[in-house]
């Protein structure tokens, strides 16, 4: 199958050795990396090469944000106590500076009907703290968070 090479080769830079596979959803693995291949194969159309540096930026941010997404869960959780109803995705655009600081959250969409719990989603994520970043002057990405309950 044609990208399958690419797309084996990026699961290294996604996964990481300290991040375990048992605690993400498959679907949510194979999202990632095909948003990464379709991402690398619009910059080689683009003519602009996708430089092992950006590749490696991107691979430490998400490492990062499945790492961060724990707090994310807890905060999820509680306002789970208050409404056991409560299930959907929150889709939010970080900007994050090259000293690796949490510029600016945005959220782009959700499904959450859970004011309180999506500012305190953003105000949570201003918290993270990433690795410099090497060959830019901000990194922009979009995350989708899904939230249902366990069980």
């Amino acid at each position: 199958i044609k990208g399958v090479g690419e797309l084996d080769d990026l699961s290294q830079d996604l996964l990481g050795d300290d991040i375990e596979d048992d605690e993400r959803e498959v679907d949510e693995i194979i999202k990632e990396k095909k948003d990464v291949l379709v991402k690398k194969k619009a910059r080689k159309k683009s003519g602009k090469a996708w430089s092992d540096e950006a590749a490696r930026n991107e691979a430490a941010v998400y490492n990062a944000v499945r790492r961060y997404s724990g707090g994310l869960k807890y905060l999820y959780n509680n306002a789970l106590r208050k409404d056991p109803t409560l299930i959907g995705k929150i889709t939010v655009r970080m900007t994050i500076d090259p000293e690796g600081n949490v510029a600016d959250v945005t959220m782009v969409s959700s499904t959450l009907s859970a004011p309180e719990l999506e500012k305190a989603i953003i105000k949570r994520i201003y918290r993270w703290r990433f690795s410099k970043l090497k060959g830019v002057k901000k990194f922009v990405i979009d995350y989708t968070f899904d939230f249902s309950p366990v069980g």
